[in-house]
């Protein structure tokens, strides 16, 4: 990972402290960002069809396959 990080003081800003990034480092934290989104969209889809018993509980591959 980037070693080159450098904080702003809240000082000179006259607000929060900022922080400065190369640009590959912040777009890789964007993409991972977007990915987590859509896991967690994934989820909350899988918890609504669970609670509306859209869903097969099973102890193993082949027995679904068997349903």
């Amino acid at each position: 990972m980037a070693k080159n990080i450098v904080t702003i003081p809240s000082k000179i800003t006259k607000g929060e402290e900022l922080v400065v990034i190369p640009r590959s480092l912040y777009e890789e934290f964007s993409r991972w960002k977007e990915e987590i989104k859509e896991v967690l969209k994934k989820v909350e889809r899988g918890k609504k069809a669970y609670k509306e018993g859209k869903t097969y509980v099973v102890k193993s591959p082949r027995e679904l396959l068997s349903k």
